[in-house]
Formats: structure tokens, C-alpha cells, sequence
């Protein structure tokens, strides 16, 4: 890790990384209390640093570059999510993810030039090349309300995996663009395979260092060592495509995607799986903070208020392009795969959010007459579609009635749980204090009586709830069995440090209770197996 800590500390100076540190952590702790998406949330922490700066009561020097995204962020947030994508999954939705990124991204990228030239006079091959980076989506915010709310999993599956390889076919088709814009000259043979050969090129490089890495950790059993082994695997696949020429994103998901999968089933340890997963989960968290909060230091709302309507106009092209790449692929989709529900599709394209990809990409461009008019779009796109499209993401899946709505029972029988808890832990304190002499049994009995009461009575009503809500009694059975499954994998971990139990049966135990959880989740969710329209 001392290349990368080297290179972020260069790129945005110790003291910048600590006192962004410190804003990523207050933010945290302040969504804890509000219900706002944690990315959005940070890229308002970021607008209001940005605007703190522009006033000079701070002295901040913050710049997102596109070597700081491409080279820094980017391997760690598309490594991170490859391995957590379980290659089932992807391959039972990989025909519907595949139109959506490749033909996706080349259909948007072309309804959104010929519509925005059409529209503002912009010469085609640069409004070609704005429609390409903002083609790439960036669904993280979308993705954790998914999870929150529930919602069903193939659709976060069809939402994170376009999203994932999109990034890719994005990059590529923006070079493509990219070049016709500055040169002039155009063959569409020479840019099909050109497509081909960086894209693919990209996949196998990084399916083959994968496997390497793979073979490679199977050898070793120190999950010191394999995390190492994971981290030089992120970067190298990314450093080693883009020096051969072809696609470092593409490169990076492969890996990802085959050391996630296969090499986690040939060379892991239980012990190394959980070490393995929570370094990634905390890269992956760390990265996308930092991505968000330099999101929001980097637009200057002032400008963006003068150009209002070219921002929303664009805006307005990019959203109104997915609507239609959608409207002419899922039919599409849904003869050679399962059918997508006209819910599910609008879902899919509000989900389209744009960020750090888009935003690098422009910064990136060479010096011309209508760089500063990309760059403002792009900003104002990436803006509007974090707090438009993510802010309003839950009433949409309410209103389609993909999710349950909140119902009042559910509300009060959230309320009363927190007041049980409370009055338990006020009988715990008593407890302790009676126990260590410090309350008499008098005082002891008078306090306790009424928290005492108090618990009989919300037992007997959360008891009445769950029996009459179908709902409430779903919400306890689930609480209670991921309670269950955090128990016995504690109790197994203890046993082993203690030595009562060996790797060998640590490692049986935990796939014992791995096959438990994948049987419970699909208990919860028996439409993942049986392939409904939703």
C-alpha cells in the first residue's frame, strides 16, 4: 500500500487528506441522525467547502484530476465491487447487462450528441464526446438505498452490473469519439474493431492475472500476504492494460470478478475471507468518500447558476437518452432473457446516475473552443442526477410499489422496540448499581417498578403486532436469524483462537453456515430462483 499512500499524499498533501478524513468522518456520524444518502450528504459537505474556499475563509487546495480518479480511486472502487459480484448471479442477468452496457453506452452516446447538437449548434463530434462520458453510470447511492429499502436483488444486480461494465465500454468509446472530434477522420470498421480489441483485450489480460493471483494465494496461507496480493492485483491489472493499450478498466473487473470467485473457492481461508473482506469493504468505503467529497469541491455553483438552462437542458437530453436506450433494448432483453416489468425499466432508468467517471473524463480534455462548455455540462449533469435522481429514488420504488410502503404498524412497532430497549437498559443499570452496593433494594425496587411495567406492556403489544402484521413478523424472523448467523460465526472464531477447533473445521463450519444463509436469503426472496418479471 506505500505506492498508493505515496500517491495520494502527493496528489492532495497530508494535511488536505487528513482534513478530508475528518469531513468524510463528521459526515457519517451526521447521516446517522438524518435520512440522507450518505454520497449525496458528502457531495453537499463538498459543495460547502468548495464555497467556503471560493470566499477564502479557508485555504484549501483541493483538485480532482483525472490521474487522481483513474489511476488512485477507480481500481479500488471497480476492484471492490468485481469481487462482491457473485458470477451466478451475473451470468444468470449477463445477456441484459451486456445490451445495457455495450449497446447502452454507444446508443446514449449518440442520442445525446445528435441531440444536444441539434439543440445548442454544438459541432457533432464534440457533443459525440460529451455523450460518451456521461454514457458512464454511477449508481453507488442508488445501490446502498437498495439494500436499505430491500429491494429486490436482481434488480440491484441488473442495476450494478451495467453500471459495472459500462464504466469500461464508456472509457472506450470516449477515446474513440475523443479522436474523431480532434482529427476529424472517422472509419466506423476501424472504430468497431478498435472497440474489440481494447475491451476484450482488457477482459482476458485481467481474467489472466486473476487466475495467476488466484494460483497464486492458493500457495499461501497468511492473509496478510493474500491481501497484498489482492491490493497489487487491482492496480497492477490496471497499470499493466493501460500500458499494453488496452481497456485498464475492463482489466480491473475481470480480475476482480475471477479472484473474487475462483479464487476465493481454490485458496481462502475462512480466516482470510473475513480479513479479505472487510480490508475491501473499508478501500472501497474510504475511495467513494473521497470521490463524493471532491465531487462537490470541484463545481462552482455561481457559474452553474448563470448557465441554468444549459444544464438543464443537457440534463434533460442525458435523462430523456436512457429512457430511450431502455425503451428500445429491454423489449429486446426480455425475448432472449426474462422479461423486465415496465416498473422495474423506469427504476432502471432513474438509477442512471452520473459521478467521478464523467467528471474525470472531462477534466481530461485537451485544450478547445468547447472544453469549458463540456465541462460545465458535465458537472451540472453529475450534480442534478446525485441529488434529483438519488434523493427521489425511494418515493419511486414506493410509488411503482417495488418496495413495501411504510406502513403506521411498522412505524409503531419500530417505536415501541426502541422504547423496550431502552427500558431494558435502564433495568440493566439498576441492576448493576443494586448489585455493587450503590442503591439500596428499596430504591432499587421504587425505580425499577415503573421500566418493569413498562417492558410487560410493550412486550404484550410488539407481540400483538407481529401476530396481526404479516410484515412485522417477516421483519422479526429476519432480524432474529442474522443475529443467529453473527452468533455462531463469533463463537466459531473464538473457538478456533482458543485452539478448540482446527482451520480444517473452521473452514467446513463456516461453509456449513454459508449454505444456511444462501438457503435463508432465498426463503426471503423466493422470486430470485423462480425468475419473476419482478
Amino acid at each position: 500500500m506505500f505506492f498508493l499512500a505515496d500517491a495520494v499524499t502527493t496528489e492532495l498533501g497530508s494535511s488536505v487528506l487528513v482534513t478530508e478524513l475528518m469531513i468524510i468522518a463528521a459526515v457519517a456520524i451526521f447521516v446517522k441522525w438524518v435520512r440522507l444518502p450518505y454520497s449525496i450528504a458528502l457531495v453537499a459537505a463538498g459543495l460547502g467547502v468548495g464555497i467556503l474556499r471560493a470566499q477564502h475563509f479557508i485555504d484549501l487546495e483541493i483538485v480532482l484530476t483525472p490521474e487522481l480518479v483513474f489511476t488512485i480511486f477507480l481500481p479500488v472502487l471497480l476492484f471492490e465491487a468485481a469481487i462482491n459480484l457473485h458470477v451466478k448471479h451475473l451470468r444468470e442477468n449477463a445477456k441484459p447487462i451486456a445490451l445495457f452496457a455495450i449497446p447502452g453506452v454507444i446508443l446514449a452516446s449518440l442520442a445525446v450528441g445528435y441531440g444536444l447538437n441539434w439543440w445548442f449548434g454544438i459541432p457533432l463530434a464534440w457533443t459525440l464526446v460529451f455523450g460518451a462520458l456521461v454514457s458512464a453510470t454511477d449508481p453507488i447511492s442508488v445501490l446502498a438505498l437498495f439494500k436499505e429499502l430491500k429491494a429486490p436483488s436482481r434488480l440491484s444486480i441488473l442495476v450494478e452490473g451495467e453500471s459495472l461494465f459500462n464504466d469500461g465500454a464508456a472509457v472506450v468509446v470516449f477515446k474513440i469519439l475523443l479522436a474523431l472530434a480532434i482529427t476529424g477522420k472517422f472509419s466506423l470498421t476501424s472504430a468497431f474493431f478498435s472497440f474489440l480489441l481494447v475491451s476484450v483485450g482488457g477482459l482476458l489480460l485481467g481474467a489472466l492475472l486473476g487466475y495467476v493471483i488466484s494460483k497464486l494465494t492458493a500457495m499461501i496461507d497468511d492473509h496478510l500476504i493474500e491481501i497484498t496480493l489482492s491490493t497489487i492485483l487491482a492496480y497492477g491489472s490496471y497499470i499493466a492494460a493501460e500500458h499494453l493499450g488496452v481497456s485498464g478498466v475492463m482489466a480491473v473487473i475481470a480480475a476482480g470478478l475471477i479472484y473474487g470467485n475462483y479464487g476465493k473457492e481454490i485458496g481462502m481461508s475462512p480466516n482470510t475471507q473475513v480479513m479479505m473482506a472487510a480490508f475491501w469493504e473499508y478501500a472501497g468505503f474510504l475511495m467513494n468518500s473521497l470521490v463524493f467529497l471532491l465531487i462537490g469541491t470541484q463545481v462552482d455553483l455561481r457559474q452553474m447558476a448563470h448557465n441554468w438552462r444549459e444544464i438543464l437542458a443537457a440534463f434533460v437530453c442525458v435523462v430523456l437518452a436512457r429512457l430511450l436506450v431502455m425503451l428500445i433494448l429491454v423489449p429486446l432483453a426480455g425475448k432472449i432473457d426474462r422479461p423486465i416489468s415496465a416498473a422495474w425499466q423506469t427504476v432502471i432508468v432513474w438509477a442512471g446516475l452520473r459521478g467521478s467517471i464523467s467528471m474525470a473524463l472531462a477534466i481530461g480534455l485537451p485544450a478547445s473552443e468547447y472544453k469549458d462548455q463540456i465541462l460545465l455540462m458535465t458537472f451540472g449533469v453529475v450534480i442534478l442526477s446525485l441529488f434529483l435522481q438519488g434523493l427521489t429514488m425511494p418515493k419511486l420504488l414506493r410509488g411503482l410499489k417495488i418496495i413495501g410502503q411504510e406502513s403506521d404498524e411498522v412505524t409503531n412497532y419500530e417505536i415501541k422496540l426502541g422504547q423496550m430497549l431502552m427500558h431494558q437498559r435502564c433495568l440493566k443499570e439498576l441492576r448493576r448499581m443494586k448489585a455493587r452496593l450503590s442503591i439500596s433494594v428499596d430504591v432499587f425496587d421504587e425505580l425499577a417498578a415503573p421500566h418493569e411495567e413498562a417492558m410487560l406492556r410493550l412486550q404484550e403489544e410488539v407481540k400483538e403486532l407481529g401476530t396481526k402484521q404479516i410484515s412485522i413478523r417477516q421483519e422479526q424472523v429476519r432480524d432474529a436469524r442474522k443475529n443467529l448467523m453473527t452468533a455462531q460465526l463469533a463463537t466459531l472464531r473464538e473457538a478456533y483462537e482458543r485452539g478448540l477447533i482446527s482451520d480444517a473445521v473452521l473452514e467446513i463450519l463456516t461453509k456449513e453456515l454459508a449454505e444456511e444463509q444462501i438457503k435463508m436469503a432465498r426463503e426471503e426472496d423466493p422470486d430470485h430462483d423462480a425468475h419473476p418479471e419482478e
